[in-house]
């Protein structure tokens, strides 16, 4: 099951199976490298407490890499309401967030949606 020929599947597929079988076999020598060669970015939302109707939602987004350089990140959060019949009622956060992820650290960014 570890075969896997020239022939079979395109470029991405077979660097995707060679990432999989290294992950498999442990042999990423400390940096998890993604399926392209880069650095992977693990992303993670943690709900702070059980949402109640009426107050205002507070999330954290955790942020991790094993790259051993820093990486300058930059993120969107965009927060919209929904109708019960999934059509959409409007905008209601619109926040662009810099931060830098230093090597080994977790980066953890808290989000506060309003009532």
């Amino acid at each position: 099951m570890d075969e896997f020929t020239d022939f079979t599947g395109s470029k991405v597929e077979r660097s995707v199976f060679r990432y999989a079988l290294a992950k498999l076999e442990n042999k990423s020598g400390g940096e998890h490298l993604g399926p392209m060669g880069s650095p992977q970015l693990l992303i993670n939302f943690e709900k702070e407490s059980t949402p109640v109707n009426g107050h205002d939602v507070n999330l954290k987004l955790v942020l991790s890499s094993d790259s051993s350089t820093a990486m300058m990140l930059s993120f969107n959060i965009s927060v919209q309401a929904m109708m019960y019949t999934g059509t959409p009622a409007g905008n209601i956060q619109n926040q662009v967030i810099k931060k830098e992820l230093l090597p080994g650290k977790d980066l953890t960014i808290p989000i506060q949606v309003p009532y």
